[in-house]
């Protein structure tokens, strides 16, 4: 895991030392830091590495690495390098380190723009080809490591985090405040951030993740951009039973998280007491024999507190767990300013900013890896209106699954939208997933009350599957690696992901979606793929509730700090009325998922204006 830069000048005139971005990149990369520069008559071109060592602890595996006339500078890790290295020595490429920089840039090198369907990680990657003069920038299927962009006529930067371009470029259209992204923020929440690449600030855009762009350094015009991986999935499903899926799914998930575990420094493993976390940490343990050490919140909230889960796990594995209980004795607004000016932009839910205390308390354990469940719920069907869809697929088999869903589900849903069938009967009306906020909250306290419709990326015939591919590429997945990978190289912390596996998903998506969802129980393949690894009564358990929060636990909603903290903000009124957001909040004294959502967003808002407004 690294931090990466990089600025493309045309304007001769107006060039500029900028190693002084190296004390923005040290957090992302505080073991080395790498540097490259080339004049010529047309253009100047400069590249910075920061790097964090995790693989191959040696300064043989810095960078910029180069090989022959390529310079590359690259972030994050390939699991399947070793596989990748035997490949290329059979057409007789020779290798000088053990770590998979150098497999990155020889893979390159034989496959050109092919080797990214090739590779099994995560990655953001700058290739600089110094005769064809142009850069290759590309992200991995899943959006796991950041990359993002600023071109005009004259100036292209590029880096791992939004400071780095503001550092790079002084020009004054690259700061300019996304005005309609706020919006969308306030009123429809983080699901809409990512249908699009665009960011907070107007002029600064997301390379988009599964895709690499080709580059003129010449002329900074983009030459290509191309989508690496077929997101759009066959109709036909495999022929398949369901015992040989459940051994299929069981042998993915072992390897996938045994190639995730490659490090030369200490892992830790998130522990949210649900499936997902607790499978994982399950395989590591019993399976793959590690002795391991978990991260868990706690909240006192009953709503969102798995303290029971969390204990039997940490039993069953006999494993030590580090318990980060909430609330806590300290200043919210004080803590959220410093993690907004961390991420340059509001933080997406107040469960990313729970889990910056999991990473604050993981640097102090001295680990450098930290393996999370994120991808869970998207690739095998674990949220409660998958529920509602596969109930509308099953029109043969409806009763059946109607009365699990009624016994077993509807009880324990606290949204009213995903209780409500008939929202699902018409595929087309699904007005809820808009937003979740209440009509009157909408009219009283938004300036700005007209909505993006929702609409998804046509990605498969199954009316499942493509909303769970939806959640893979534009609506969950991105959102919370965007928010890990900030909160995780804040403390100079690799995240890594087993469920973000492009096998994985290939297979589940070429399941019958039939097999998702069984008796009841959600995630049903994986549960099943579980059997004598986790521990049946979690394994079992129908209750979702994940690393969440209540902004009740986090901040007093009546007190002297927060009336303090709405003072003077006018800097809102283009948003909100603030005089009746200050009564709203004191009538949320248990304030319900949706309303504890809105009101973290608006403090983030406010302290995102203050600061980059």
């Amino acid at each position: 895991m690294c931090g990466i830069a990089g600025l493309v000048q045309l304007d001769k005139n107006n060039f500029i030392e900028n190693k002084s971005i190296f004390e923005l990149m040290d957090s992302r990369g505080p073991d080395d830091k790498g540097f490259f520069e080339k004049k010529n008559l047309n253009y100047k071109i400069q590249l910075f590495h920061s790097r964090l060592r995790i693989i191959d602890n040696n300064s043989r595996s810095n960078q910029p690495y180069k090989f022959k006339n390529y310079v590359m500078i690259y972030n994050g890790e390939l699991y399947n390098y070793k596989e990748v290295r035997n490949k290329l020595k059979k057409f007789n490429y020779k290798f000088f380190t053990s770590g998979d920089t150098e497999v990155f840039m020889k893979a390159y090198d034989k496959w050109g723009q092919k080797c990214f369907e090739i590779f099994d990680g995560m990655w953001s990657v700058c290739i600089y080809d110094t005769k064809k003069d142009e850069l290759i920038l590309s992200r991995d299927i899943f959006g796991e490591k950041p990359l993002y962009i600023f071109k005009n006529n004259k100036n292209l930067v590029f880096g791992s985090e939004i400071k780095y371009l503001l550092h790079l470029c002084k020009n004054n259209q690259i700061n300019k405040i996304n005005t309609n992204h706020i919006n969308l923020y306030l009123k429809q929440g983080y699901k809409f951030l990512f249908k699009k690449n665009d960011t907070f600030f107007k002029n600064i855009l997301r390379i988009e993740h599964g895709h690499v762009y080709k580059i003129s350094t010449n002329n900074l015009k983009i030459k290509s951009k191309k989508l690496y991986f077929k997101r759009k999935i066959k109709d036909q499903e495999l022929d398949i039973g369901r015992n040989e899926a459940v051994k299929k799914i069981k042998e993915l998930m072992i390897k996938s998280v045994e190639s995730r575990m490659v490090s030369d420094f200490p892992i830790g493993f998130y522990l949210s007491g649900g499936m997902d976390t607790s499978s994982i940490a399950s395989i590591a343990s019993k399976i793959l024999g590690k002795k391991i050490k978990c991260f868990s919140i706690v909240d006192n909230d009953f709503r969102y507190n798995e303290k029971k889960n969390i204990d039997l796990i940490t039993k069953d594995l006999n494993c030590k767990t580090i318990k980060i209980n909430f609330p806590q004795k300290y200043n919210f607004f004080t803590k959220l300013e410093e993690l907004i000016t961390y991420h340059d932009k509001p933080i997406c839910t107040s469960n990313y900013f729970t889990h910056s205390f999991i990473h604050e308390k993981a640097k102090k354990n001295n680990l450098k890896v930290l393996i999370s469940g994120l991808g869970g719920d998207e690739i095998f069907s674990g949220y409660y209106d998958h529920f509602l869809m596969h109930l509308r697929e099953l029109k043969s088999e409806y009763k059946l699954h109607y009365d699990n869903w009624e016994k077993y589900i509807h009880p324990i849903i606290r949204n009213k939208n995903y209780k409500n069938i008939n929202l699902f009967k018409d595929i087309k009306y699904r007005k809820h997933m808009e937003t979740e906020l209440e009509e009157k909250v909408i009219q009283k306290i938004l300036v700005k009350k007209k909505f993006n419709k929702f609409s998804e990326n046509n990605y498969s015939n199954k009316l499942l599957k493509n909303r769970m591919l939806n959640e893979v590429f534009h609506e969950s997945v991105p959102v919370i690696n965007c928010e890990d990978d900030l909160n995780s190289m804040k403390h100079s912390i690799e995240n890594r992901n087993p469920f973000l596996n492009k096998e994985l998903l290939n297979f589940t998506m070429s399941l019958p979606s039939k097999m998702y969802i069984n008796n009841g129980y959600a995630k049903s393949l994986l549960r099943d793929s579980m059997e004598r690894i986790l521990n049946d009564k979690i394994r079992l358990d129908r209750k979702k509730i994940g690393f969440n929060s209540s902004i009740n636990s986090l901040v007093n909603l009546n007190s002297e700090e927060t009336q303090n903290f709405l003072k003077d903000k006018e800097i809102l009124n283009d948003y909100i009325n603030v005089k009746e957001f200050s009564k709203y909040i004191k009538t949320q004294t248990n304030s319900n998922n949706p309303d504890s959502k809105f009101i973290f967003n608006v403090f983030n808002v406010a302290i995102f204006l203050k600061k980059f407004g």
